[in-house]
């Protein structure tokens, strides 16, 4: 356990490294079984399945922070903005063209991929967890 992190911190970790960096993962993961060779493909499925399971955690956790104390909805959003605001406007120099067979994804498509889910699944989510967070007080989301 760690006894030393604050609700806030925990609220802004599960965003930052669960609903938007587990969640990335699985994407990734699910984008990249589609070109992949059937070895790979399979390894794939179950890397998306774990990674969005982590992801499904995080938003239960964050969930039940901003219920716990709503006003931490200013935090979350303030850690998102500044985590859009850090990120590199290009992508580094990608040294994984031709893997793909291999299910691996290029800088490239990675950065796009996040992009979205930020835009699709982060944002409207995080949106509706912070517009009534008492609309189920007793569960984690």
């Amino acid at each position: 356990p760690r006894r030393d992190v604050s609700l806030a911190q925990l609220a802004v970790e599960a965003l930052l490294e669960g609903c938007i960096g587990e969640g990335a993962a699985a994407a990734w993961a699910a984008v990249a079984r589609e070109g992949a060779n059937p070895a790979a493909r399979a390894v794939l499925s179950t890397i998306a399945t774990d990674e969005l399971r982590h992801a499904t955690l995080s938003w239960r956790v964050l969930g039940w922070a901003l219920r716990r104390d709503p006003s931490l909805a200013a935090t979350v959003h303030a850690a998102l903005e500044n985590w859009e605001r850090t990120q590199p406007l290009e992508a580094p120099q990608d040294d994984r063209v031709g893997l793909r067979d291999h299910g691996i994804l290029s800088r490239h498509e990675e950065r796009a991929i996040t992009a979205a889910q930020v835009a699709t699944v982060v944002r409207p989510t995080l949106e509706a967890l912070c517009s009534a967070p008492a609309a189920y007080p007793n569960r984690l989301i």
